[in-house]
């Protein structure tokens, strides 16, 4: 694992995961929703950072698989949002 950034939540950022998360929430029956100012708080506060990180595996063949991945982390919790992956090379 390598450590490619690690940057605070900027305000845009914060806000345009809240408003989707707020939105994807709302259209699932029976899931608690959070309001956006809410979702808002957790994106941001707590000395949150959007860290990315590459992640290679290799198998006992010696072939790769290399993801980049970004995720929001804050000091109170280990992952309070997964963004995603990118698949870099994949030989296995």
């Amino acid at each position: 694992m390598e450590q490619l950034s690690s940057v605070p939540v900027g305000h845009f950022l914060a806000m345009q995961y809240a408003v989707a998360d707020h939105n994807s929430d709302i259209q699932r029956p029976g899931v608690t929703t959070l309001s956006i100012d809410r979702y808002y708080d957790i994106y941001f506060s707590q000395q949150a950072v959007n860290l990315t990180v590459k992640y290679t595996y290799t198998s006992v063949a010696g072939k790769k698989n290399i993801y980049i991945g970004t995720s929001i982390v804050n000091s109170e919790e280990c992952s309070i949002r997964f963004n995603g992956y990118i698949t870099v090379q994949r030989e296995f």
